[in-house]
C-alpha cells in the first residue's frame, strides 16, 4: 500500500529513499542482527526499486494523475510484491521448508491482503492529489492497516505451529520404539524452529540455546534447540512451544519404552532372554513355508538337562535358575548369529 501511494505522489527517487530508510529504522528498533538487517535491507529496497522502474516503464505520474498512471502504480506494486514473496520463500527453502510450501501456503490471503492494501494506496493517493490535508488522515489509517495485517499473520503464523504441535503429539504417540519416537520429534522440532540446530542430549541448554527437559523413567535428558542460523533469539512463545515438544517427548517416549518392554515379554524369556515357545514356533512356520516354496532343509535340535529337578530340589530353584541362565549363555555363544535359539518348556 505505501509502495503504491509514494509511486503516485513522489518523484521517481524519492519512493526508494523513503522505504530504505523506514527499514532501517526498523531494523534498528527491533535490533535485528546485522547479517538480517542487512538482508532485509537489500530486499526491500531491490523490490522498491523493481517496483519503481517497472512503474516508470509504463507510464510516469504526474501531478494530475489518470488511470493508466494508476494502473502502473499497480503493476510496480505487483512486482514488488513478487520479488518480496520470492525473497521469503528462498530464505524458507534455505531454512528447509519445501519450495512448494514456502511460495505456495497462504499465497491466497496474501494476495488478498496486498490487493486491499493497492486499492486503499491508490484511493488514498488520489485524495491527497486533490486534498493535500488528506494526507494528516491516510498516514494513520495505513500503519493501522499495517499492524493490523502484522498481527493477522502473527496469528496465522501461532495457529500452524500449534496444528504443528498437534499433529506431532499425535504421531509420535504412534511410533512403537524409543528410538522412532526421538527421530520423529527432531524432525518435528526442527520444523517447528525454522531449521534451528536440535539435540537429545544428556546435559543441559548452554549459551543461546533453549532446552527442555525429557522426563522418562532412568533416561533423564534434554531436548536442545541451539541458536537459529538467521540468530534471530529466542522468545517466550518458543520457549512454550519447546516446553510442551518436551512434554510430548517424555509421554512418547514413555509409551514406546512400555511397548517395546510388552512386545519384549511376550516372545522372550524373562530368566533366559531366550525366544519362547511362541517365538520358536513362529519361526518354525516361517521356515516350514520357506522349505516348502524353495526346497531348503532345515533342522531343530532339542536339548534336555538331565536331572534338573534334582539341582532344584537340593539346592534351591536360585540356584536352577542360576544353572539355566549359565547354559543359555554357553549355547549362545555356540550357535550361528542365523541360528534362533529358544527355552520352549521348563527346563
Amino acid at each position: 500500500g505505501f509502495v503504491v501511494m509514494m509511486v503516485l505522489l513522489l518523484p521517481s527517487a524519492w519512493p526508494v529513499l523513503g522505504i530504505a530508510a523506514a527499514t532501517l529504522l526498523s531494523q534498528l528498533i527491533r535490533r535485528r542482527p546485522l547479517v538480517k538487517s542487512a538482508f532485509n535491507f537489500g530486499q526491500m529496497v531491490t523490490a522498491v526499486g523493481l517496483g519503481v522502474a517497472a512503474t516508470h516503464a509504463v507510464d510516469s505520474p504526474t501531478v494530475t494523475l489518470t488511470p493508466g498512471q494508476l494502473a502502473a502504480a499497480v503493476l510496480g506494486a505487483a512486482v514488488f510484491f513478487v520479488v518480496n514473496t520470492g525473497s521469503v520463500a528462498a530464505v524458507l527453502c534455505a531454512m528447509g521448508t519445501p519450495w512448494r510450501s514456502a511460495l505456495v501456503d497462504g499465497i491466497g490471503l496474501r494476495i488478498a491482503v496486498a490487493g486491499t492494501g493497492m486499492i486503499v494506496a491508490a484511493v488514498t493517493a488520489l485524495a491527497i492529489s486533490v486534498y493535500p490535508w488528506a494526507l494528516v488522515l491516510a498516514l494513520p489509517l495505513l500503519v493501522m492497516l499495517r499492524y493490523a495485517i502484522g498481527g493477522h499473520f502473527e496469528a496465522r503464523r501461532e495457529r500452524f505451529r500449534l496444528r504443528c504441535l498437534l499433529d506431532t503429539t499425535l504421531d509420535a504417540h504412534r511410533q512403537t520404539s524409543p528410538a522412532e519416537v526421538k527421530r520423529f520429534i527432531l524432525n518435528s522440532a526442527a520444523l517447528l524452529f525454522r531449521g534451528a540446530r536440535v539435540e537429545i542430549r544428556a546435559s543441559e541448554a548452554k549459551g543461546q540455546e533453549l532446552g527442555s527437559p525429557i522426563l522418562t523413567a532412568g533416561d533423564n535428558s534434554w531436548l536442545v534447540v541451539g541458536e537459529r542460523s538467521h540468530e534471530e533469539p529466542f522468545d517466550t512463545a518458543d520457549r512454550g512451544l519447546l516446553e510442551a515438544l518436551g512434554a510430548v517427548c517424555s509421554a512418547a517416549l514413555t509409551n514406546a519404552t512400555l511397548q517395546e518392554e510388552m512386545l519384549h515379554n511376550a516372545l522372550y524369556d524373562p530368566l533366559t532372554g531366550l525366544a519362547n515357545r511362541r517365538l520358536l514356533v513362529d519361526h518354525l512356520e516361517h521356515a516350514m513355508r520357506k522349505g516348502a516354496r524353495d526346497g531348503a532343509c532345515h533342522a531343530v535340535l532339542f536339548a534336555d538337562v538331565d536331572r534338573f529337578k534334582a539341582v532344584n530340589d537340593s539346592l534351591g530353584h536360585n540356584a536352577g535358575d542360576q544353572l539355566l541362565v549359565l547354559i543359555a549363555q554357553r549355547l549362545s555363544a555356540s550357535v550361528r548369529t542365523s541360528d534362533i535359539l529358544a527355552r520352549f518348556g521348563g527346563d
